[in-house]
């Protein structure tokens, strides 16, 4: 953040909380500084936020979490706050602008996160592999299940289940099973990138 000259920044984007703090949950939003580092999140998600976040103060915050941290900014009287505007709303944006006051100035902070998670440490390396081998023995799992009268929604269904239980937090992205003529119009390869990071 020095080298970029980028005082606070504020992250919105759940995989960049989760990258730096270690909060999994499915709603938040971080403004890390050179000294602080806050995390807010709704009551939901208090004890878990407590527990995982690692480096950063939480707030629970009740009347919505964008709205806790644009009053921060406001109260604080912040000037420019580098976000990743890409994860924002229209209505988001106008939300931030107008709780914080007419001061505050976003400013894209680019891929700053983003390029910080290109290099993988020891244990992001593991789970990768991990996650691809659990993806492996998925597709060896299912393939004799492939035959005409299955539904794919059902093939769909056996994979998730089997990656669960597998100790899989979930698919990286909605799974897709195709098959006929219209296949092409919705098939993306299959066993690639299944799993998420894997849990434990």
């Amino acid at each position: 953040m020095d080298a970029r000259r980028v005082p606070l920044m504020l992250v919105t984007h759940r995989a960049n909380i989760r990258y730096l703090t270690g909060f999994t949950g499915g709603a938040g939003v971080v403004l890390l500084g050179p000294r602080q580092g806050l995390l807010w999140v709704d009551p939901r998600y208090t004890l878990q936020a407590q527990e995982q976040a690692d480096g950063v103060e939480v707030i629970e915050e009740r009347k919505g979490i964008l709205k806790g941290a644009a009053r921060w900014l406001g109260k604080n009287e912040v000037r420019t706050a580098p976000s990743r505007l890409q994860n924002l709303t229209c209505a988001q944006f106008e939300q931030l602008g107008k709780e914080a006051g007419k001061r505050l100035r976003l400013k894209p902070a680019g891929d700053l996160v983003e390029e910080l998670r290109v290099v993988k440490d020891r244990g992001e390396i593991e789970s990768i592999r991990h996650a691809g081998k659990v993806t492996a023995e998925v597709w060896t799992e299912v393939l004799p299940h492939v035959r005409p009268g299955v539904r794919e929604g059902d093939l769909a269904a056996q994979i998730e289940f089997r990656m669960r239980k597998k100790g899989a937090e979930g698919a990286a992205f909605e799974t897709i099973v195709a098959s006929g003529p219209r296949s092409a119009s919705r098939m993306r390869a299959l066993p690639r990138g299944l799993c998420k990071k894997m849990s434990g």
